[in-house]
């Protein structure tokens, strides 16, 4: 009897049922436990590791772009900034009331003072000051340019708390960030800027070229990416003084170009002239070595000057600027006739004893075409040889031999020439030429063939034309031109080289050699007498005065003079072309030819070039010509 009423204890039920409970509970805690340390211990592991590690990332430093001589053009540097977030900063310290956030700006101010050598009273006083050029409301700049010691003294004090004799309070650095800046240089000003390019920042504050040598060398300039692991604080900073892994960043390479600063100086100047005077749109001079290909100089006007703080500002302004004009493509007028007749003499249609007949005018079709020339004094029966075409440029003359080519013979040997292909430059922009013939099938009228031979109704940029006179300088053979000559490792051998790239011949040494000297009697008594002269050498060229196609309709001016000096064994080739020249003329003669001679001049003396042509024999030869 008792022991039943003991079974129906309703007091001894429940401390049975709780205990039960309590069993049931312990043993899902142990079953718990036991997962989490086995099963869940990995990830949790992880976890961990997640929080208590972090990892920095190295950029690496954009490799230097060189000139022939090993000066640098373009380079990177990397600076070190200390930024204050006071947003972050206040909030900390905010917490534990005016006082101590007031306590804590004081002793922050006289710590960095210590440690960086800057007044007390300009860390306060970023407290409160609005942000200024380059900050944001999280973001005043406190140093913009630390030194390593200074940046280590900051990271020291970054792990090792300046005061933790109250670990109550917010590290005294909350808010304090140093930031590694990558800067890109350039040493010539606004001279290059059109070949270089310019760098922009991309993903994960990599600089990334836009434009030029930057853009084409990009992945070779660029480097790749290094990364530290270790353990970090709660503001996820690395702590220094913890081991950690890292691999090292690869720095760029070196990108040696075919470039000679001092050539492009003399360009630059010889423009800046012209500019001044003439008040063209642009304009654009090239300097190659005939030999090589070798781009010696090219720069274009206008330009900017890449340093500018205002750089993204001028250049959506005025996005001209940022233009190579040695690639665009243009009507190169009468430049181009030398290279007309050549065709003709290489293809035997024409003799250079024979005379075209010019009486100042000639219609080959529907429209008729004026010689400049011989518009007030037709040449006498006999004496408009082709040299005497290409000195005086003759229209007519040429617009005949083309006509006596046909389309299919012009069109294969302007092609041969490589005016309808890209010239093969490490640049991008380099766009092939054309004519108003855009179709094989398309059969073009006499007019176009004639006036295409002159150099109208044909596009292509002033580098395809220097290279072709490049052509006629050494002897007939068409040399691609180059601007890179190698990447490699800083400091190290050239990994990689570019070499000279002989496309084909494309005149004989014979025709080569002949064209040559008519491109001499335009300076001795044709278009370019006097203008192209360069004292103690022989010069060589043509003008060219091509107008100007808008919307169908021909509208201003293009000056053009482009030659070899010197004529009797060329060192280089230089072209100056004049877009719209609005002042003091605007022919070949007038507008480029001054500028070409300009910049020979001082090419031959930065080229230590000896004399071809002494000052005696020099007026003897004038004299000579002056009699004939």
């Amino acid at each position: 009897m008792a022991v039943a009423s003991r079974r129906n204890d309703p007091l001894l039920t429940r401390h049975r049922v709780t205990a039960a409970a309590g069993g049931l509970a312990a043993l899902a805690l142990i079953v718990r436990v036991v997962y989490l340390q086995t099963v869940r211990a990995p990830h949790y592991v992880s976890l961990l590791e997640k929080y208590r590690t972090g990892t920095v990332f190295e950029m690496p430093i954009r490799g230097e772009i060189l000139d022939r001589n090993r000066a640098p053009l373009a380079r990177t540097r990397y600076i070190y900034r200390i930024e204050l977030d006071p947003v972050r900063f206040t909030t900390l310290w905010s917490r534990l009331g005016a006082d101590a956030e007031e306590r804590g700006r004081e002793r922050l101010a006289r710590l960095l003072s210590g440690l960086l050598g800057i007044d007390r009273n300009d860390v306060l006083s970023r407290f409160h000051e609005a942000p200024g050029q380059g900050e944001t409301k999280r973001q005043r700049i406190i140093k913009n340019e630390a030194t390593l010691a200074e940046v280590q003294a900051i990271e020291y004090f970054l792990a090792h708390r300046p005061n933790d004799r109250d670990r109550s309070e917010p590290h005294l650095l909350d808010g304090i960030v140093v930031r590694k800046l990558s800067e890109r240089s350039v040493t010539d000003g606004d001279v290059s800027a059109a070949i270089l390019g310019r760098t922009v920042v991309g993903p994960m504050g990599i600089l990334r070229g836009l434009g030029g040598i930057e853009q084409w060398a990009d992945a070779a300039l660029a480097g790749s990416i290094g990364w530290r692991s270790g353990s970090v604080d709660r503001s996820r900073r690395l702590n220094p003084l913890m081991p950690y892994r890292r691999a090292s960043a690869t720095p760029g390479m070196e990108v040696g170009l075919t470039l000679d600063a001092e050539v492009q100086r003399i360009c630059a100047r010889a423009l800046d002239a012209c500019m001044a005077t003439h008040r063209p749109i642009g304009a654009t001079a090239i300097v190659m070595d005939p030999h090589t290909g070798d781009i010696l100089g090219m720069v274009s006007r206008p330009s900017v000057d890449l340093q500018s703080p205002d750089l993204g500002a001028i250049l959506a302004k005025h996005p001209e600027y940022d233009r190579n004009r040695a690639l665009m493509l243009y009507e190169p007028g009468s430049a181009l006739k030398p290279i007309t007749v050549a065709i003709a003499l290489e293809d035997g249609e024409l003799r250079d004893d024979e005379s075209i007949p010019c009486s100042g005018a000639f219609t080959p079709g529907n429209r008729m075409l004026r010689c400049e020339a011989h518009k007030s004094n037709t040449p006498a029966p006999g004496t408009n040889t082709p040299e005497m075409i290409v000195a005086k440029s003759c229209n007519v003359g040429v617009a005949r031999i083309s006509l006596r080519l046909g389309w299919a013979r012009l069109n294969e040997g302007l092609r041969n020439c490589g005016f309808f292909a890209q010239t093969g430059i490490q640049l991008y922009n380099d766009q092939p030429g054309y004519t108003v013939v855009r179709r094989p099938e398309d059969v073009p009228s006499r007019d176009d063939i004639a006036r295409i031979g002159f150099g109208q109704s044909i596009s292509i940029s002033p580098l395809a034309l220097t290279a072709v006179y490049g052509a006629l300088a050494n002897g007939g053979r068409l040399i691609q031109p180059r601007i890179i000559s190698y990447f490699g490792a800083p400091g190290s051998p050239a990994q990689r080289r570019y070499p000279v790239h002989r496309i084909d011949r494309i005149f004989s040494k014979e025709v080569a050699e002949e064209v040559r000297g008519y491109l001499r009697a335009v300076v001795v008594r044709g278009t370019g007498r006097k203008v192209a002269e360069v004292p103690g050498y022989t010069t060589a060229g043509k003008t060219g005065t091509a107008q100007k196609v808008d919307n169908g309709a021909y509208r201003g001016h293009i000056a053009t003079f482009v030659g070899f000096v010197p004529a009797t064994k060329p060192r280089a080739v230089i072209t100056v072309v004049v877009d719209e020249p609005s002042q003091n003329g605007y022919h070949g003669s007038q507008a480029a030819a001054p500028y070409w001679k300009r910049i020979a001049e001082d090419l031959m003396t930065h080229l230590h070039v000896a004399s071809d042509m002494p000052t005696t024999t020099a007026t003897r030869d004038e004299a000579s010509h002056e009699r004939r």
